[in-house]
């Protein structure tokens, strides 16, 4: 995969110590307009500490192979 970019990047302090969890999720997903065996991602993800606290958070597009595609 190739990544297209990234926006709405919100970034906070982490401590030595501590423990980092992050989660990814598909908000969208499309064929590419100009590589047809391709499509394009968003996914948003956000990671946290184990108390919840949000440490980052972001929102990027990534190129990626359809299932009919072949990866070099």
């Amino acid at each position: 995969s190739a990544n297209l970019g990234w926006t709405d990047l919100k970034l906070g302090p982490v401590y030595e110590g501590e423990t980092i969890e992050a989660e990814s999720t598909v908000v969208e997903a499309r064929t590419s307009k100009s590589r047809p065996n391709e499509g394009v991602l968003t996914v948003d993800t956000r990671s946290s500490t184990l108390d919840g606290r949000e440490i980052c958070s972001y929102r990027r597009n990534l190129l990626v192979y359809t299932r009919a595609g072949q990866s070099p």
